[in-house]
């Protein structure tokens, strides 16, 4: 898949269920979590501009596993991903 991405865009592939983490923490979706999802992913943008014109350096990478809220659901390629603003609704990166 060739993507380019603009912005402090990420493009997520959702993870459905519960997720675990490497030391063993159990993250499973609940109903009172509302819109939080876990996810990988798959592309990511250049970086937000800030007010003087620079290009922040975004803080994660295709690969990179997340927590985030929201989303804006795309298909691309036949599949169902989530385009996800990392400044905005990415919460944490498990590592």
């Amino acid at each position: 898949m060739n993507i380019k991405l603009f912005g402090d865009k990420v493009l997520v592939e959702v993870e459905e269920g519960e997720t675990k983490t490497n030391s063993g923490l159990i993250v499973a979706r609940t109903s009172g979590q509302g819109d939080v999802k876990t996810g990988t992913i798959v592309a990511v943008g250049g970086g937000k501009r800030n007010d003087k014109g620079e290009i922040l350096s975004m803080s994660c990478k295709a690969g990179d596993r997340i927590m985030f809220n929201y989303g804006t659901p795309v298909l691309v390629e036949g599949k169902q991903y989530l385009l996800v603003s990392e400044s905005d609704e990415v919460i944490l990166k498990f590592e």
